[in-house]
């Protein structure tokens, strides 16, 4: 089996990282509904219906207030930093400069970030008329965390975790 993996690996590398790292992007999805839910359902209750509205950030009261906002940044925030290690080694066996990665992870990790939070509000609102306000909200977090994939992957795979030609194997 690990010999049929590793011939796999060899003819089809783009495939078989893009499949590794759906299942590893796993673990930002465990790490972001763990966060969002904690201070969405628990934590920030009491700050959900404070509405909250900057730039092009708008979450009103029916839309996640405050507490969605701050919900939905910290979960983005914390799933990223454990999909950059995951990523770096497991799936592009990254060795181009480290701090260089990490910077240009960040950049575009702030980026998505953006999207993600005028989606957040967005997506809570119609997704909570359309399946009610929980099933929305993971509906929302669903639908942000495939727009961030599909920005992610060929970013990381072809800028930001390259592997040096020097070391290929």
């Amino acid at each position: 089996m690990k010999e049929r993996i590793k011939n796999f690996r060899a003819k089809h590398e783009t495939l078989y990282q893009l499949l590794l790292f759906t299942l590893l992007s796993g673990v930002a999805t465990i790490v972001d509904f763990a966060v969002f839910s904690a201070l969405n359902y628990w934590l920030l209750v009491p700050i959900k219906s404070v509405p909250f509205s900057w730039w092009i950030l708008d979450y009103s009261a029916s839309n996640g207030g405050l507490g969605g906002f701050i919900a939905t940044a910290a979960a983005y925030l914390a799933a990223q930093t454990a999909n950059f290690f995951v990523q770096r080694k497991g799936t592009f066996k990254a060795n181009n400069n480290p701090v260089a990665s990490g910077i240009m992870y960040f950049a575009m990790v702030i980026a998505i970030w953006f999207l993600q939070l005028y989606l957040g509000g967005v997506l809570m609102g119609f997704f909570g008329k359309l399946l009610g306000q929980t099933l929305g909200d993971f509906a929302a977090r669903i639908a942000n965390n495939t727009v961030s994939f599909a920005i992610q992957f060929p970013l990381n795979k072809f800028v930001i975790m390259r592997k040096s030609d020097k070391t290929r194997e």
